[in-house]
């Protein structure tokens, strides 16, 4: 029922050599040499190959080795027969079924002098094995006053190929079939009574999906150096350097063949950096469902951290203490690899979509597609990544934090940024190529075939069911620099940034040698060059002639920040430039009247009659390869369209009060004011007075803050006066305190007062609020502070809708701030001078303690709370 074979072992017979089992097969690091090779199994088959560990351990743990090697499963037979043939059951209708039996074979090497034969009722897996390396070194010195640790690691990962050498391949799966990094040499054989001379296809055949995969090699390498200088435990200076490069290289399947090639899936098919040659032969790839070309892909990164610290004085007799510095450098590339197929002829049929995802396809006679659904293009690109930065930090440090970020800890007073960015992006273009034979390209959706070379020695031939769309694609360049300084306990920074973008548009190719003929609904032509010999033939209902546009960027930023001001710039421009296709051979659009794009620049696309684009279309007559233009603007049917590309350049210059700045100069506003208000008010009762107080005190900060803000100039002054906002705080002020200094509340000796008088607290402009009590009578001054979050948040919600907060908000912090008040007085009167108990260090931490816990009663910043009482 089961067979097993586990350990190296070597097995050979001068005839048949059969390997049986009713259920599970499983042979492992075993070599086999055989006329005949057969191996069959009911249950799951699998035929693996073995590993060989090595591992030393030296200098107490300092100095490690480690080595896993993949040892091959090899069979060497004139012929080559592996089954999974499942077992038959009863089906509870009385039908007999089979169970699926998989085959995998795990880092295997065939060699079949004649035909490999592998079948399966369930799915064929053919795998790596997976080779390790990891050598570790440790090395760590000091002396009086010195230390050193160098620590080198590298870690190796590779895939042990498994591969197929056979005079004719059969792969048969029921389910799935997957090779990933497997070697596949067909050598051709040619059967007896063959006529045509020509040898037996080889097939690879699933009833679900077959996906030629890919895997990666990996490869890292890490060093770390770090010396440091102390005295009597205290460090001097200290630096170290870290460096790690890190590769991964794709290993994709290869399949050569001196014989035609049959691929067919009942599912889907995936090609990934798959390599296909077959020399003057035919491949044909037939998949029911989603046939996918893509590249696999490569990366290279290294990166290099550089750290110090010098205490003051040792480094260049720098002055400032505790010097912290941190360069850091990232460089990193990803290749894109495409799937290649190289034949005599190549035939595909989907019935669904093909996708172009980096594939180059290559027929030295004809290249035949028949796509039952979409051709969908998706882009395959090569990056490049270059990063630089340097920072520096006074009394502080540098923490690398697990999101990626960089922050400085400590009292850091001054830190200074610099950084450098590269990157870069190629696209990496599909070809389909009919050497000297025709291109077809059947589908029975739409075709999107930009970012895609065409060229055939005969004639390029497509029949589209929807929409062809013929275009190219962008390559783009990025880079920027930034420079940063500030001074974390001033609050000072100055900043310049630079960003530059271009992206330039690469023209997909049609090189054709006869004819192009193109049938399809609707033609959209975006930037492509189109080179027949025998001219273009367009049948479509819609044709449209489209552009596509390079773009430049450029941004320069500058910021000047101090406590209380800052200034800013900000300077650029933004620029588009269009492309549209080119012709050479000659063009007949049939009988659809094309639709043309003209670029316009920036002007109203609506103000443009079509005589007037009409007219610029004819200019481009003149160019290389745009003599059809001419009969094309000169058609009546012709119609065309007005787009925008974009030319902008700006200069905007911005400068203005910091919050601290704007408080500032809003308390020397009320404090300069407020005697004047009082002569306004002309001796007037003591509501009164309050009230014009009130509204010149606001007006007055309101008019200070825009003149700062606007550098000098006395017309923001005025335009902040005729500012609906300005009237509206204005008003507040004036009945908040009309409201709060009325006569209103009857007192105990007949005579009313106001219910500021009630409270003992007093409004002063520019300040806030200071209560004349503390807290011993809170019983009676409570009712007082509930009327006055009556008033304050009431007349806040009159004027102002709910902007700065509900009612029920503005009355809880009106409150929380009059019991500050009051605790405030009574923190000076008992810790202040004069007080009962007079410490300026218990009134210093009374007040920052009162100061956090009222800013947390109103869900504020209880830091920002303790500062400020």
């Amino acid at each position: 029922d089961r067979f097993a074979r586990t350990g190296e072992g070597r097995f050979s017979a001068g005839g048949r050599l059969t390997l049986a089992a009713g259920g599970t097969l499983l042979s492992s690091g075993s070599d086999y040499t055989a006329t005949e090779f057969i191996a069959v199994a009911g249950g799951d088959l699998t035929i693996a190959g073995s590993k060989i560990i090595e591992e030393a351990i030296t200098r107490n743990g300092r100095e490690r080795h480690t080595r896993i090697q993949a040892v091959a499963a090899r069979i060497d037979a004139d012929t080559v027969t592996i089954q999974g043939v499942g077992r038959a059951i009863e089906a509870e209708d009385g039908q007999t079924a089979t169970t699926e039996s998989t085959v995998h074979l795990d880092h295997v090497a065939i060699q079949s002098r004649g035909t490999a034969h592998v079948s399966a009722t369930g799915d064929i897996a053919i795998t790596p094995g997976a080779e390790f390396e990891h050598d570790y070194r440790h090395r760590k010195s000091s002396g009086l006053l010195s230390k050193r640790v160098r620590i080198d690691e590298r870690t190796a990962l590779r895939a042990a190929t498994s591969g197929i050498d056979a005079g004719t391949l059969v792969l048969e799966a029921l389910g799935d079939v997957s090779l990933t990094a497997t070697r596949i040499a067909i050598r051709g054989e040619r059967s007896e009574g063959d006529q045509t001379g020509r040898p037996t296809e080889s097939r690879i055949i699933a009833g679900g999906d077959i996906l030629y995969a890919a895997v990666h090699d990996q490869e890292t390498n890490t060093h770390f150096d770090k010396k440091s200088f102390s005295l009597a435990g205290i460090r001097l200076s200290e630096r170290s350097t870290e460096t790690s490069h890190e590769q991964l290289v794709a290993l994709p399947t290869e399949l050569q063949s001196e014989a035609d090639v049959l691929s067919e899936s009942g599912g889907d098919t995936t090609l990934t950096g798959t390599r296909i040659e077959l020399g003057e032969n035919v491949m044909t790839l037939a998949v029911g469902g989603t046939l996918r070309l893509e590249a696999a892909y490569d990366l290279e990164r290294t990166q290099e951290v550089e750290r110090s610290f010098t205490l003051g004085g040792l480094d260049g007799f720098d002055p400032k203490l505790g010097k912290n510095t941190e360069d850091t450098t990232i460089d990193e590339h990803s290749g894109a690899r495409a799937t290649q197929i190289d034949a005599g002829a190549v035939a595909i049929e989907t019935g669904g979509d093909l996708m172009l995802a980096g594939a180059d396809i290559r027929a030295d006679d004809n290249l035949d597609l028949a796509v039952g659904g979409d051709i969908v293009q998706q882009d395959a690109a090569s990056t490049r990544q270059h990063f630089a930065e340097q920072r520096t930090s006074y009394i502080g440090s540098f923490v690398n934090t697990s999101d990626g970020r960089v922050h400085d800890f400590g009292v850091s007073t001054q830190r200074s940024k610099g950084r450098q960015t590269e990157t870069s992006r190629t696209t990496r273009f599909n070809t389909l190529t009919a050497g000297d034979g025709t291109l077809t390209i059947h589908t029975g959706g739409d075709a999107d075939l930009t970012a895609t070379h065409l060229s055939a020695g005969g004639d390029l031939v497509t029949a589209i069911g929807a929409t062809l769309t013929l275009g190219g694609a962008s390559d783009t360049t990025s880079s920027g620099w930034q420079t940063q300084d500030r001074v974390t306990l001033g609050k000072a920074e100055d900043l310049e940034r630079a960003t530059t973008t271009a992206s330039r548009v690469q023209a997909s190719r049609i090189e054709v040698g006869g004819r192009f003929d193109v049938a399809a609904e609707t033609v959209a032509i975006g930037a492509v060059q189109v080179s027949t010999g025998e001219g273009a033939f367009f049948d479509a209902d819609a044709i449209e002639l489209k552009i596509e546009t390079d773009s430049d960027f450029h941004q320069f930023e500058q910021k000047d920040n101090d406590w209380s001001y800052t200034i800013g710039s900000d300077q650029g421009h933004l620029a588009e430039t269009a492309h549209r296709a080119r012709f050479d051979g000659g063009v007949d659009w049939g009988g659809s009247a094309p639709s043309v794009q003209v670029a316009v620049g920036d002007e109203n696309t609506e103000s443009f009659r079509q005589q007037d684009l009409r007219a610029q279309f004819a200019e481009q007559a003149s160019e290389p390869d745009q003599g059809w233009i001419a009969s094309l603007a000169q058609d009546p049917a012709t119609h065309f369209e007005a787009v925008n590309t974009v030319e902008q350049r700006w200069d905007v210059g911005q400068q203005g009060l910091t919050q601290e700045g704007t408080i500032a100069v809003a308390t020397v506003a009320a404090v300069f004011t407020g005697g004047a208000a009082a002569s306004w008010a002309g001796g007037a009762a003591t509501a009164q007075g309050a009230v014009v107080g009130a509204g010149a005190g606001s007006l007055a900060a309101t008019s200070a803050v825009s003149f700062a803000n606007s550098g000098g100039d006395f017309s923001a002054v005025l335009d902040a006066w005729g500012d609906d906002e300005t009237w509206r705080q204005a008003g507040a002020a004036m009945l908040t305190a009309g409201l709060l200094n009325a006569q209103l509340v009857p007192a105990a000796s007949g005579e009313a007062m106001s219910i500021n008088q009630w409270a003992s607290i007093t409004n002063v402009e520019g300040i806030g609020r200071v209560a004349s009590a503390g807290l011993s009578d809170l019983g009676g001054k409570f009712g007082a502070y509930l009327a006055r979050g009556v008033v304050n948040a009431g007349v806040e919600t009159l004027v102002h809708g709910t902007e700065a907060g509900s009612f029920v908000d503005l009355f809880r912090d009106s409150v929380v701030l009059d019991f500050s008040a009051a605790g405030a007085h009574q923190i000076g009167t008992s810790f202040g001078a004069g007080g009962s108990h007079a410490s300026p260090a218990l009134q210093t931490l009374a007040h920052a303690g009162l100061g956090c816990l009222s800013a947390a009663a109103r869900d504020a910043d209880c830091g920002a709370g303790a500062l400020g009482g």
